[in-house]
């Protein structure tokens, strides 16, 4: 999703000759080791490019080697069409999502209601999203109206210290805004080609890692709009849309 938003570039998740998901996984592993690793031993691993260390440093060459490309083909190819990007599937699509105000309340709800934070190694307790004194006596409620005005037309603002999924104030996350693009893309996409249901029986459970996964991912059974039905395991990071709709 934020390689199609930020450039227009499918990087190909499940290729062999392309392996940046998996240099992905191997950077975050390694954040995750370097809580539970006393620091001289992890630096000392970094220092030699040996462990755990070691494919952290292939991780990142590999990455910094694609985005860097990335980078140049793009620009390469503003210079080509000399009128600027008006033709790109990039961000572009971020003017056509801005109106879905229900949509964006709806995940305000889900992220407000969490139980465990997005990012679980910040050290801090996300409990606010639970608390009546906070939200109401109906706190416990999904109900994205929550964030909507009276005529449910405009968002209703409210304040990071009070809605604390992003942070608040100076450690707000630089990405808020672009995590909503990609969210509420991924929702209209996947829910206008399939109607999904929740496999019952289904264990949700978290992954440990420095950012949040589910253990198992999501199965679900998705019947697409026209009747036919398959299940599958939609993973909460690697949700993949690109066949559905063009621009995702």
């Amino acid at each position: 999703m934020t390689c199609n938003l930020v450039f227009g570039v499918d990087p190909g998740c499940l290729a062999i000759s392309l392996p940046v998901m998996s240099m992905m996984d191997d950077a975050l592993e390694t954040l995750f080791l370097r809580h539970i690793t006393p620091m001289p031993c992890w630096k000392l691993m970094r220092w030699l490019e040996i462990g755990q260390e070691g494919k952290m440093a292939a991780a990142r060459r590999t990455i910094d080697a694609f985005v860097a490309a990335t980078v140049a083909q793009r620009r390469a190819d503003n210079k080509l069409k000399q009128g600027g990007i008006s033709d790109s599937a990039d961000l572009l699509p971020a003017s056509s999502v801005r109106n879905l105000v229900y949509l964006h309340a709806a995940l305000c709800a889900s992220a407000c209601g969490c139980t465990r934070p997005s990012v679980p190694f910040e050290h801090k307790a996300y409990s606010m999203g639970r608390m009546p004194g906070v939200w109401g006596k109906d706190c416990m409620e999904f109900w994205p109206e929550r964030w909507l005005s009276e005529g449910g037309t405009k968002l209703r603002y409210e304040p990071s210290y009070k809605f604390i999924s992003f942070n608040a104030g100076p450690r707000t996350c630089l990405g808020k805004e672009m995590a909503f693009v990609q969210m509420k893309i991924a929702a209209a996409a996947v829910l206008w080609n399939f109607a999904v249901e929740l496999v019952p029986g289904h264990a949700v459970e978290p992954k440990l890692s420095i950012i949040l996964h589910m253990k198992n991912g999501l199965a679900v059974t998705a019947r697409r709009r026209d009747g036919r039905a398959s299940r599958v395991t939609a993973s909460s990071s690697r949700l993949n849309t690109s066949r559905p709709c063009k621009h995702c």
